[in-house]
């Protein structure tokens, strides 16, 4: 065999063992990097992906809450407890007695409903000097719930205060408020429906 042919085939050969070697070990590693720098880049978007989660959610826990924060307030301007007429009575004798005020006459009222809250008048009668009752009416408006002052009407009493001056008899109607619950608003719209359909 001339030397040229000897050659060739040494060369052909080397060049089979090298395509071998790629295919055996070279192409599995470079398929296993690729599938590496794929599962790389996957955990990297899950990655972020979960901190803007995390992010979003702290935020939403912030704004709820700032949300019950602000619920806990109304409440305790406009509570839910049907109960809230018996707090007004209990505050009212306590600023009454604070200023020397009488509280002769207190009747609570039917309660009044509207769309999502109800109105509690209570008629109201109280003697005493005109100081007290500006004094009693002043910190009536200072209290966080919500208290209407209406229907006054004066009148001098029999009765006179120390300096000889006649007391003044006052009825008026003090009205509060209360939200009203979801089953409450269900029934009051159920009500008014009938009502539309009766008409």
């Amino acid at each position: 065999m001339p030397p040229w042919q000897l050659a060739a085939g040494w060369v052909v050969g080397a060049l089979l063992v090298m395509v071998g070697w790629y295919y055996i070990y070279y192409a599995d590693a470079v398929t296993e990097r690729n599938a590496n720098q794929a599962a790389v880049k996957k955990a990297e978007a899950d990655l972020e992906a979960a901190q803007d989660k995390l992010a979003n959610y702290e935020q939403r826990v912030k704004e709820q809450a700032e949300r019950d924060r602000e619920l806990e307030k109304m409440l305790e301007v406009v509570p839910v407890d049907p109960s809230t007429v018996d707090h007004l009575m209990s505050t009212f004798q306590r600023e009454a007695r604070g200023v020397g005020l009488e509280l002769e006459r207190w009747v609570p009222q039917s309660e009044e409903r509207h769309d999502f809250y109800a109105k509690i008048p209570v008629e109201v009668t109280a003697v005493g000097t005109w100081h007290e009752l500006g004094e009693f009416y002043r910190r009536v408006s200072e209290m966080k719930k919500i208290v209407n002052i209406e229907a006054v009407k004066m009148k001098l009493g029999r009765e006179f205060d120390d300096s000889g001056f006649p007391l003044l008899a006052v009825d008026f109607t003090a009205s509060t408020f209360r939200l009203l619950s979801e089953n409450e608003q269900s029934n009051a719209g159920g009500e008014d429906s009938t009502r539309r359909s009766k008409r």
